[in-house]
C-alpha cells in the first residue's frame, strides 16, 4: 500500500493499481496515517470500475 498524503477519517481517496490507473473512488472510515498497517485500511465504496458492469445484467 502506498499513500500519498496525510488522508483524514471522512476524507476522499482515489484507488490506484500499480499503473496508476484508477479503480475506484471510496471515503477513509479511519485516519490513514504512516503507522496504519495495510491489513487496517477500510475505505467505503463511492464508485469503482465494476459498477457499471454490475448494473449492466
Amino acid at each position: 500500500m502506498n499513500v500519498q498524503g496525510s488522508p483524514g477519517k471522512n476524507d476522499y481517496l482515489l484507488v490506484l493499481n500499480q499503473l496508476g490507473e484508477c479503480l475506484g473512488f471510496g471515503r477513509a472510515l479511519a485516519s490513514l496515517d504512516s503507522q496504519t498497517k495495510s491489513s487496517q485500511v477500510a475505505i467505503k465504496n463511492i464508485s469503482d470500475i465494476g459498477d457499471f458492469l454490475r448494473r449492466e445484467r
